[in-house]
């Protein structure tokens, strides 16, 4: 396993370092923000284990080894699938694959690989010297013992599709109502600053006698004209504050906390994270994978600091000695019906088929969330755009409607 050599601060506050054992840099933060620390750097000591980043190397015969980045492999991972399970020839496939690919990068990468393969390399260790994420590597190592390589890989892909268009489906759902608030400041300036003074000059003139609400809305107008750029640099710069703060000062778990705290978003990532997990970690068991490895690959795999982390801690308990679902009792990311599953982990095909179903269910709640934000934002930011504007049209029209009356 990869070497990392670490700096962190202790609960003393004081600045310690060491080097640490890991899948990857995410992993080994993970397991010091586990024990208590408040993580400073993590640096691979061996810089080819190191696969979530696009650069090339040269390997001992001096050909170019093109590291591809993991949402590649993801990608990857299906068609080697398809290959596999159809029997066809892996470097004519993956051959025409890269043929077809938009991507000058990723084609370069998986040129790169089929390269390494006419050479006779094996597909495991191919993939690793290109940055293979470590899931993806036991998920071959597994198939390569089971025979059943196509259909593992073609099961993980599936999943990885299935989560990331949860994902992406939510984000759309969000973009339109953001969308929507946007255009919605966007006029309410407008009128604030460009219809709201000439109003006002014309009651002035009238020595009409106005109303609270619209004494109110000419207060904020003459706000927003005379300090408006101010006002647009201070909010500027408390969106940038708040954006360092939360990517270079908070760790990770705490991050993770916060945007899992946000309604019905929270709930949605942290859904997607279990399926990741739960479905990984049901491919895992199933194939003879140690429950270790196997707890320590779906955490890391699952996109969520605090899983990740959970997944560490209940690696190191069960190694230990200590049952599964004793372990992850006190783990709050884990969910009392991921905890209650397993109490079968000594029953590996149960405990597999428990998980799948439960992956079933965490992906169901998670396009609930999704058609959540769907049904709930969007009547929000509408109702809240019509009460907005139709204020300032009350507050706009009722001395005008009154000076009219005393007019005639």
């Amino acid at each position: 396993m990869p070497r990392f050599h670490y700096k962190a601060i202790d609960s003393n506050g004081e600045l310690t370092s060491g080097e640490i054992e890991a899948v990857d840099v995410a992993g080994a933060t993970a397991r010091l923000e586990a024990d208590g620390l408040k993580v400073e750097s993590v640096e691979p000591i061996d810089v080819s284990s190191f696969g979530d980043s696009a650069t090339e190397e040269i390997d001992s015969a001096g050909r170019t080894v093109e590291r591809m980045k993991v949402r590649d492999f993801r990608r990857l991972s299906g068609q080697l699938g398809d290959l596999t399970e159809a029997g066809l020839p892996l470097v004519q496939g993956l051959s025409a694959l890269a043929a077809e690919l938009p991507s000058s990068r990723f084609r370069r990468g998986l040129r790169s690989i089929v390269s390494r393969l006419q050479a006779g390399g094996e597909l495991g260790s191919v993939l690793k010297s290109h940055g293979a994420p470590a899931d993806l590597q036991a998920l071959i190592a597994a198939g390569a013992k089971s025979g059943h390589t196509g259909e593992l890989l073609g099961r993980y892909a599936a999943q990885a599709r299935q989560v990331s268009d949860i994902r992406f489906r939510a984000a759309i759902a969000l973009v339109y109502p953001l969308i929507i608030l946007l255009l919605l400041g966007v006029v309410l300036v407008a009128i604030m600053v460009g219809l709201v003074p000439s109003f006002r000059k014309i009651f002035e003139d009238f020595g009409t006698e106005l109303p609270a609400i619209t004494k109110l809305v000419i207060s904020t107008s003459d706000v927003l004209v005379s300090h408006g750029i101010w006002l647009f640099g201070a909010m500027i710069f408390m969106v940038s504050a708040i954006w360092v703060v939360v990517a270079f000062v908070l760790d990770k778990m705490t991050r993770r906390r916060i945007i899992c705290a946000i309604p019905v978003l929270g709930r949605l990532l942290r859904f997607s994270a279990l399926a990741r997990f739960s479905h990984l970690l049901a491919i895992l068991v199933e194939n003879g994978v140690p429950l270790p490895e196997a707890l320590v690959l779906s955490g890391d795999s699952a996109g969520d600091a605090e899983i990740q982390a959970a997944s560490w801690m209940m690696a190191s308990d069960v190694e230990s000695g200590e049952p599964l679902d004793r372990a992850a009792y006190n783990m709050p990311a884990m969910p009392g019906t991921l905890v209650e599953s397993m109490k079968w982990h000594d029953k590996p095909d149960v405990f597999a088929d428990t998980l799948r179903a439960l992956t079933e269910m965490y992906k169901s709640r998670a396009h609930a969330q999704t058609g959540l934000i769907t049904v709930l934002w969007q009547p929000i930011i509408m109702v809240t755009m019509g009460i907005s504007v139709g204020l300032i049209v009350i507050a706009l029209f009722m001395p005008l409607i009154k000076l009219l009356n005393d007019l005639s």
